[in-house]
């Protein structure tokens, strides 16, 4: 068994196709005993459709600190507004409506500091993404891994998704640079590309032989 080997694979092919190469995978990798963890890193639920999976067995899920207003304390004056330098605060057009975007958010503490009714902004813990697994067999574990921003997943869903995976020497992960970013694929050992069923079969080959001495 190769140790630590990291398989990723881009699909450009029909959805059809990509979920047919992932159920031929996991019977293969069923059969084989290979322990491996299957990672869906596409922002499409590619995997997790492709093993009929509506509801994970496991999840973790994960929170970003950032302000949010009370209505019934704000005055609506604006300079939670003025003191955000990264645009996580804005009024909504017409209503006067503080709005939040969490994902934005460094926790800089700024506003707070800028607000002028006591109490009116405070810290809050907002759910911006999860990591959910399920298993099919005693050997392979299959990973979803959602976020709102391509940052956070970075920044807070990888480190998240490696404490899970870490017992797994095989990591295969579907990829979608559009959703998680370039920078992902190039900490693979391997890359492959499919852009139709011929593709599939061959890769299917490829990343077989790869996981066997």
């Amino acid at each position: 068994m190769v140790q630590e080997l990291k398989i990723g694979i881009r699909f450009k092919s029909s959805e059809e196709e990509s979920q047919n190469f992932w159920r031929a995978l996991i019977q293969l990798l069923g059969e084989k005993n290979i322990p491996t963890a299957l990672i869906d890193l596409s922002g499409k639920d590619l995997l997790f459709n492709a093993i009929s999976c509506m509801q994970a067995e496991n999840r973790q899920e994960v929170y970003q600190t950032a302000p949010r207003v009370n209505a019934e304390k704000c005055k609506f004056c604006g300079k939670c507004i003025d003191y955000c330098k990264h645009k996580v605060v804005s009024m909504q057009k017409g209503s006067g409506k503080i709005l939040i975007e969490p994902e934005l958010c460094t926790d800089c503490g700024k506003c707070y500091k800028g607000c002028s009714k006591k109490g009116a902004i405070k810290k809050h813990d907002y759910l911006v993404g999860l990591v959910e697994w399920t298993d099919r067999g005693e050997n392979v574990r299959v990973f979803r891994v959602a976020f709102r921003k391509k940052w956070l997943l970075k920044k807070k869903g990888l480190p998240v998704l490696k404490k899970h995976i870490k017992g797994f020497e095989v990591k295969i992960y579907s990829f979608d640079a559009n959703y998680c970013g370039k920078s992902i694929e190039k900490d693979m050992d391997f890359m492959f590309d499919i852009k139709g069923k011929e593709d599939g079969d061959t890769v299917l080959i490829s990343v077989l032989n790869l996981m066997v001495d």
